[in-house]
């Protein structure tokens, strides 16, 4: 968590309005959307591989 928020504040940046900044065409929100979609895939990955880890 601790990581994730050093990030937010390094990129200047919620979520919500880096998908708005991302619209309005801020080269800096193109990395923050980037970086934030990698890492949502990653956790859904881990967490099917950890589902499937479970269920065997």
């Amino acid at each position: 968590m601790a990581v994730l928020t050093a990030l937010l504040v390094r990129a200047g940046f919620c979520p919500g309005r880096a998908l708005v900044a991302l619209g309005a065409g801020y080269p800096k929100a193109v990395g923050f959307v980037a970086a934030m979609a990698a890492g949502i895939t990653v956790f859904e990955l881990l967490e099917r591989a950890k589902s499937a880890m479970e269920q065997a």
